[in-house]
C-alpha cells in the first residue's frame, strides 16, 4: 500500500497495528520506489 501512495498512518489503521513500528516492520520499499523518491527530492531541491 505504501508503494501505491498510501501514507503509513493510514496503513497502520487499516491493518489494525497498535504501533507505527509494527507497520514499519512490514513496509518494505523496493529499490525502484526508493530511487523515484530520491529523484523527487532532487527535483525539489533544484
Amino acid at each position: 500500500m505504501v508503494m501505491a501512495g498510501v501514507d503509513l498512518s493510514t496503513v497502520k489503521e487499516i491493518l489494525g497495528h497498535k504501533s507505527i513500528e509494527m507497520t514499519l516492520r512490514y513496509a518494505h520499499l523496493s529499490p525502484k520506489h526508493k530511487r523515484k523518491a530520491v529523484e523527487k527530492l532532487d527535483e525539489f531541491m533544484q
